[in-house]
């Protein structure tokens, strides 16, 4: 479509929105939701007045004595091409800008995009600085896209820019244009450009910094919060920042600095402001003979503690309306029950695997509360009702919050629906996301990006003694004869829990009898599929991770084969040995 034409439609678009209210079609889905936001705050497209803060401006001299010199040399390369680059901090105000061409010195004087003046979305509704600074992500806004009339002659790519130790946002990168939906390339710039920065940034940091973000990194792929603290620094992950809110660096660091003569890791009990007590495992860091600071492994203690008095089974018996004693039913309750009591808690895995179960029943086993449903299954149109009615749910008084399908929120949302159940669950909220998703990396971001502890409940294929008192609760009242147990055992549950409980159905749909539910009662084409002799436990988890091959590589036997390291022959046999024929199984 010729840019005229992209430029008439989000003109009209845009116009429907404001004037009416009416959802625009064909409006991509960051910028709508920003649209929404400044919408809300009341902001006027026609009048254009970005606040001017000269005097608050408090730049990181690290994020410009690093832009400084990657940022002269791009536009002594980019004068032509009409390129203006601005350089905000984590609140979008404006710290410095380069340009070397007059047209673009014009266009952005003229709206006082210059040092001092804040580009925030809460001042002036969808721009590439404020809407980059509150997404915490890359951004690009074109022409129309923007909310000021002003800026719609404008295209403008913000990039975060995040301090190479902490990793938080400390500033954006934003390159600016002239309105040109088709110009691909200066994306790839502004976020390569962005990666200089960072780099350079990092590069100024000392050895011994960069050494001590080294030991950071590795000490987060463990469990529990992660603190590296020395004289001069402190890094922490969310999950220990939450937990030492109110403990300042050097404050940490005469506790910790007693771990630096000791040959082992120190273990003390450090007390907070609201009378928490945290453990903590402390590490001396030590590279190349010298001691650079101390690695704190931290996890709460206090309601945790008398658990751990308790025999070891006693604690876990209690799991109100969830079925199953498998080893990863219980860890995966503990885990969320425990969780749950000082942190927002995302339950992953598969579909139908029990997710929800496992929230309600965590619910359950806690004090008498009442439980609120937030389902993110809605439609678009209807975000802005589900917002408004989590708001208003967490107004209340404190009980047990469950979000159904998170996965489904549009990433735009997530940090700042995110930012508001944290604050719930410090005042006193349990709240429990659930995620159905196909693999624990794309889990683990969306736990990041919410600031949540993600649980893993296992499939049912890798807990199968959990499978016998399923199937015979949802038989109920009819009984399973043990050759019909044996079977569903063999069974993979690709479903998993609900795939059990929609075949149980079937089977009893077949004929009204009280009678027990025995083989011939059992469909021919499920039978076929059952292995002609119980799996170990070593065999589920190979055939496993040959299943998980062939859908990585939708379907390809051959690749998946490949990926899995063995030869065709091998992948088809081990496969059949499992009761799965692939030539009469789709994928």
């Amino acid at each position: 479509m010729p840019l005229h034409n992209v430029d008439t439609a989000l003109a009209r678009n845009r116009d429907r929105f404001l004037i009416s209210g009416r959802e625009p079609n064909g409006v991509r889905a960051d910028i709508l939701q920003s649209w929404r936001r400044s919408a809300t705050l009341s902001i006027q497209p026609d009048s254009f007045s970005p606040l001017y803060q000269p005097d608050e401006l408090n730049p990181d001299g690290r994020l410009l004595r690093a832009a400084e010199p990657v940022l002269r040399h791009l536009t002594s390369k980019s004068g032509d091409l009409g390129l203006g680059f601005l350089v905000t901090d984590d609140e979008a105000r404006i710290l410095a800008r380069w340009t070397d061409s007059p047209a673009m010195l014009r266009l952005l004087d003229k709206v006082s995009a210059d040092r001092g003046h804040v580009f925030s979305e809460d001042i002036i509704g969808t721009n590439g600085l404020g809407t980059a600074v509150e997404l915490g992500r890359v951004v690009r806004v074109d022409g129309r896209e923007h909310y000021a009339d002003i800026l719609g002659e404008f295209t403008c790519v913000g990039v975060p820019i995040r301090d190479p130790l902490a990793r938080r946002m400390i500033g954006v990168l934003d390159i600016t244009c002239a309105a040109d939906h088709d110009n691909k390339l200066i994306t790839l710039l502004a976020t390569q450009t962005a990666e200089k920065i960072e780099q350079s940034m990092y590069e100024q940091q000392s050895p011994r910094e960069q050494a001590l973000l080294r030991h950071f990194l590795a000490a987060r792929r463990t469990t529990g919060g992660v603190v590296v603290v020395s004289e001069r620094l402190m890094l922490a992950d969310p999950r220990a920042g939450r937990l030492l809110e109110g403990f300042d660096q050097p404050l940490l660091w005469e506790r910790a600095s007693r771990a630096l003569a000791a040959s082992r890791p120190v273990e003390e009990e450090l007390e907070t402001a609201e009378g928490r007590t945290l453990a903590t495992t402390m590490t001396a860091i030590n590279e190349g003979g010298e001691v650079l600071g101390v690695i704190l492994q931290i996890r709460p203690r206090g309601r945790e503690r008398p658990q751990r008095r308790r025999p070891a089974e006693a604690a876990d018996e209690h799991r109100p309306g969830l079925v199953g004693e498998s080893a990863g039913l219980r860890a995966a309750f503990r885990a969320c029950r425990d969780a749950s009591e000082h942190s927002v808690v995302l339950i992953s895995g598969e579909q139908g695997v029990g997710k929800s179960a496992l929230a309600r029943s965590v619910h359950l086993a806690g004090p008498a509360r009442e439980l609120h449903i937030c389902d993110c299954d809605v439609e678009t149109d209807g975000l802005l009702a589900w917002y408004d009615a989590l708001r208003t749910t967490l107004a209340g008084d404190p009980g047990t919050l469950l979000i159904p399908h998170v996965d489904l929120l549009p990433e735009s949302e997530r940090k700042p629906v995110g930012g508001l159940l944290r604050i719930a669950s410090g005042r006193g909220w349990r709240i429990l996301m659930t995620a159905a998703l196909g693999g624990p990396r794309s889990a683990r971001t969306i736990a990041d990006q919410m600031n949540a502890v993600e649980v893993v409940l296992t499939p049912l294929r890798d807990r199968i003694e959990d499978v016998p008192p399923l199937a015979e609760l949802f038989a109920a009242p009819r009984k399973l004869t043990p050759e019909v147990t044996q079977l569903l055992i063999r069974l993979l549950w690709p479903g998993n829990v609900r795939e059990l409980e929609t075949t149980i159905a079937r089977i009893m749909s077949a004929g009204l009898s009280q009678a027990p539910i025995r083989l011939t009662d059992i469909p021919p084409e499920l039978a076929a599929n059952a292995s002609r002799r119980a799996l170990t436990r070593f065999e589920r988890a190979e055939i496993s991770a040959l299943l998980n091959a062939l859908a990585d590589c939708d379907g390809n036997k051959t690749e998946a084969a490949k990926l899995a390291g063995v030869s065709r022959s091998t992948f088809y046999r081990k496969l059949r040995a499992g009761g799965i024929d692939l030539e009469n199984t789709a994928f």
